[in-house]
């Protein structure tokens, strides 16, 4: 881009947003030659020869035309361009025909938007400079043609414009580009209101007539193209009553402001969000004049810290709130970096609340800095951290509490969106010892890869509906360590929960009770077996009830029925049973195997010894009926359980 010379550059504006924006984007343009200066109002302007005025205002119906007067008292006739903030441009003719250069929206400014306008100023400031040289030696005024005027004026106008009868509103003349407003609409209208249906009793009640109630006003309407596929146009009518010799007219500008009306609304919501930041994190701005040591901060530092903005408004005063134990490093770290070529400092410290009481605080902040390097300014922001403080510390002594204990303990986050459950972010050495797997391996993963077949399911499910509504629940389970290994556990899950009452974590508690639940299992199956073997019936269908009750109370898959003879010297098999069609041939197979002597083989050392016998590998005790079968049929385990008939072992199971 052409570097137009406007070193000398003057912002009036009370937001500093303003001038960071305008610094970045002449940087851009004019490179490190500008020098941009900031005045909050026109009372405060430095003096200094500026070559460009910019005069920020948050709504252009603020605009008092006597501003330009004074700025050209003040500074000359230097080219004026007001910033706005708000997109509703609404008399925006009346502050350009007032001598300003342009209006431009904030939101969507960018280097070639401005370079754009600037270029243009340049040329009108250099078209003034010889203009006025020229009147200087020019005789006499110069001649225009009323014609060639109003052509200028009207027909060519880069704006649609419609001449109206004021009486009815009928169209009299449009400029080319009314012309092309009205083949977009595809219509043929006669009267202006057809045109711009949605302010048809705006227009009559207040521009008809020989006397209006409005000699001159604006109206915003909707424009709406025939191609359907077009987006709607925002216009802005400028409508301005003049008196003719034959009856009064009316002339209508359309400007459209449809860019201005996203931009308005993408302001708003802007704003709305940077509020909504502000009281979500705890933060309170600040700026900072290092030469005049002024130091202003944003609305919301009494509501956090309970000061008035002007009660800390230099750095001594910031200083004295500081604890005195954080003092002295926090200062030789600000003042470091304001000495240095660095652009941020940031830094943790205590600061003392208007009652009296000290809050955690992370502070940050960004320093603007001249040709020479100098800081001269500084924009930071200052958050409460407090609770967070404690929360962490809170976090530590639990986290030591945790890692002691000596029943495995797991902390989850809480996600409510992930299907795949709740990712663990802590587990005790106790866990990983009784699990098997390593910190590495767990961390990150759900609680869900300890599940497996045999997990049960109807807990599982009271579980997860606990979480769901955060209740904490306590459930019995089977699990699975890393090597496939099944082991019972009892585990309870507690909400941990933020200062607000939110659920931020959960903490489970775990205690395998394989044992417990076997002995509990095996003692229910116990009083089953008890209860089949007094029903009044005879032996065999004693011996099928009990074998029933044992085959589907345990995982055995093929059971036997023995009963000592009359006196007592050897044990007879009743009844072979199973639930399984490959065991049917094997129990035919062992048929040919219906005695054991008191004390041999299975049955008989059951009976010997009064108490459940457990062969966990059958080929490690040869001792029994029917070895080479049952390896054959892959029966790799057996057990033998005495039925006690009051204090004597009387009936066994192999």
């Amino acid at each position: 881009m052409k570097n137009l010379k406007f070193q000398n550059i003057l912002l009036i504006s009370d937001d500093t947003k303003h001038y960071l924006l305008l610094n970045e984007l002449f940087k851009e343009i004019e490179g490190s030659e500008h020098q941009l200066f900031r005045s909050k109002n026109i009372q405060e302007i430095p003096q200094n020869k500026f070559d460009i005025i910019f005069f920020a205002l948050e709504n252009v119906k603020d605009f008092n035309p006597e501003v330009v007067g004074e700025f050209h008292n003040l500074l000359g006739g230097i080219p004026i361009i007001v910033l706005t903030s708000n997109a509703d441009l609404t008399g925006i003719d009346d502050i350009l025909e007032q001598g300003v250069q342009d209006v431009l929206t904030i939101e969507h400014l960018d280097k070639f938007q401005l370079y754009k306008t600037l270029s243009i100023a340049y040329r009108n400031k250099n078209f003034k400079n010889k203009s006025s040289k020229k009147k200087e030696t020019s005789n006499g005024p110069i001649n225009t043609s009323p014609h060639k005027l109003y052509n200028l004026l009207f027909n060519e106008s880069t704006l649609p414009k419609f001449l109206c009868r004021a009486d009815d509103l009928s169209i009299v003349q449009c400029s080319k580009k009314a012309t092309e407003l009205l083949a977009l609409s595809g219509k043929q209208v006669e009267y202006i209101y057809e045109l711009f249906s949605d302010v048809e009793d705006s227009l009559i009640k207040n521009f008809t007539g020989t006397r209006p109630s409005k000699s001159d006003g604006s109206l915003q309407t909707i424009f709406y193209p025939k191609d359907k596929d077009s987006e709607p146009l925002s216009l802005h009518l400028t409508i301005q009553y003049i008196q003719n010799n034959e009856y009064p007219m009316l002339l209508l500008t359309c400007l459209d402001i449809s860019e201005l009306e996203r931009t308005k609304e993408s302001l708003n919501k802007g704003e709305n969000r940077y509020q909504m930041v502000l009281q979500a994190t705890n933060n309170v701005t600040w700026e900072y004049e290092i030469k005049e040591d002024r130091l202003e901060w944003s609305s919301n530092f009494t509501s956090l810290f309970g000061y008035k903005p002007e009660q800390l408004s230099n750095i001594t005063s910031w200083a004295e709130k500081i604890h005195p134990v954080d003092l002295q490093s926090t200062l030789n770290d600000f003042n470091e970096a304001l000495i240095s070529m660095s652009n941020q400092w940031q830094a943790n410290y205590r600061f003392q609340k208007a009652d009296g009481n000290y809050a955690y605080v992370f502070e940050q902040c960004v320093f603007i800095r001249n040709s020479e390097g100098k800081a001269v300014k500084a924009f930071g922001a200052m958050q409460d951290v407090t609770k967070k403080k404690e929360r962490q510390h809170q976090l530590s002594l639990m986290e030591k509490v945790v890692k002691s204990a000596n029943d495995p303990i797991l902390i989850t986050e809480v996600d409510e969106i992930n299907p795949a459950g709740p990712r663990i972010i802590f587990a005790n050495d106790a866990f990983l010892n009784q699990t098997g797997y390593t910190k590495e391996e767990i961390i990150g993963k759900s609680p869900r890869i300890l599940q497996g077949e045999k997990s049960n399911k109807k807990e599982l499910k009271r579980l997860k509906k606990a979480l769901t509504n955060g209740y904490p629940c306590r459930i019995e389970t089977i699990n699975y360590k890393k090597d496939g290994t099944e082991f019972w556990v009892e585990f309870s899950v507690v909400p941990i929960s933020d200062e607000n009452g939110l659920i931020t974590n959960w903490i489970s508690i775990q205690r395998q009770v394989t044992d417990l639940v076997k002995k509990r299992q095996l003692e229910g199956v116990f009083k089953k077996i008890n209860h089949a073997v007094a029903q009044p019936k005879n032996i065999e269908d004693k011996f099928s009830a009990l074998l029933k009750v044992i085959l589907n109370y345990t995982d055995l898959e093929v059971a036997e029925g023995w009963i000592m003879n009359i006196d007592n010297s050897k044990l007879n098999k009743v009844i072979t049973s199973t639930t399984k069609a490959k065991y049917e041939n094997f129990s035919k197979i062992r048929s040919n195997f219906r005695e054991a002597k008191y004390g041999a083989r299975l049955p008989g050392i059951a009976w010997k010894k009064g108490q459940i016998i457990l062969w966990e590998e059958i080929k490690k005790n040869a001792d029994i009926v029917g070895i080479e079968e049952m390896r054959i049929f892959g029966i790799n385990s057996a057990v033998g359980i005495p039925i006690l008939n009051y204090c004597r072992p009387r009936t066994k199971i192999g």
